[in-house]
């Protein structure tokens, strides 16, 4: 196996199952007003190669984008993947935020167009603790107690729907048995525990496993998000589950996949102590660090790189001429 592991397994895991016909229209469907969805034409359904997110926030969450024709016009499906401990509070305004850059990026491309499509907005949560978000912007909007109804026709008005990953609900509706796996693995792998963690997200992903078939890439991209987005996993009872596997070809690559990370830890390991090196240096000879410092030396990764930057922290006259080989 040849393919590099990428550093976040949520954002792949979710594009790379989300970006999927088979599998984002049981999720929609699931989700939209049944007037909506019957009247949607899937066959037209196509993903679009753009994100709208702000950069600060692309490393806790990930997006994607659909156009489709419906009713003899045509409409966007912007699902947003919160990948974070904890609900936004804020996430109705965030979505405005993105729902207007799509409609820029649209007036850009169809200048010829007079209307705007219509937009879905649709958050998928893997945190703890249930969606706390408000529905719609009114809700975060403030208006003086008692004052006319009035007011509130001058908030923008849109809803989004929630697929909390907790909410059996929310599941339930989900007819679909590859997807309910999808969003149970996703819940196991926040949720769960230890053992009970990863005995519950095996099974969620045998499931997955079986509705998938020969699809190796994917079954890549499904073990090795569970590998990596699990935490402080169990090692013993994780080569455990992994012999309980029936499919051999996918035991065989868990056992490959597993033996990367182990090697990937050590390398990780390895930068760190590398960067803490750096940092112990620098703050023995110039004592208190600005910011801008640890951060630029954890931003670097490469051995070559970093084994030279050590020399610099010893050699360097001043911290602002060893920033300047930063």
């Amino acid at each position: 196996m040849d393919e590099p592991l990428l550093p976040d397994p949520h954002d792949r895991f979710f594009k790379e199952t989300f970006g999927r016909v088979e599998n984002v229209v049981p999720l929609l469907c699931g989700v939209l007003p049944s007037a909506l969805a019957e009247a949607v034409d899937w066959s037209t359904l196509r993903r679009e190669e753009s994100s709208f997110l702000d950069e600060t926030l692309a490393k806790r969450c990930s997006d994607l984008l659909f156009t489709v024709e419906w009713a003899g016009g045509p409409a966007c499906f912007y699902c947003l993947f919160e990948h974070q401990s904890s609900s936004d509070l804020k996430m109705p305004l965030r979505l405005l935020r993105y729902m207007l850059r799509i409609w820029d990026q649209w007036e850009r491309e169809h200048p010829n167009d007079t209307r705007l499509p219509l937009i879905f907005p649709l958050v998928l949560f893997q945190g703890t603790g249930g969606w706390r978000a408000a529905a719609d912007l009114r809700g975060l909007v403030h208006l003086p107690e008692g004052g006319p109804e009035e007011l509130t026709s001058f908030i923008p008005v849109f809803r989004y729907a929630v697929v909390d990953v907790s909410d059996l609900e929310v599941r339930d509706r989900i007819h679909a048995l590859h997807v309910r796996s999808i969003l149970e693995l996703l819940r196991c792998v926040v949720m769960e525990k230890d053992a009970k963690r990863l005995k519950s997200a095996f099974a969620a992903l045998d499931d997955l496993l079986r509705c998938q078939g020969n699809d190796l890439a994917y079954i890549r991209t499904a073990l090795t998000y569970l590998f990596r987005a699990s935490g402080d996993i169990d090692r013993p009872v994780f080569r455990e589950q992994i012999q309980l596997l029936e499919n051999n070809r996918i035991k065989e690559e868990a056992m490959s996949i597993a033996e990367m990370l182990r090697k990937e830890g050590r390398e990780e390991d390895l930068v760190l102590a590398r960067q803490d090196a750096i940092l112990e240096v620098l703050e023995l000879r110039f004592g208190h660090l600005p910011v801008d410092i640890p951060s630029s030396v954890r931003s670097v990764s490469d051995g070559e790189k970093l084994r030279h930057l050590h020399r610099q922290a010893v050699q360097a006259l001043s911290l602002e001429a060893f920033r300047k080989v930063l």
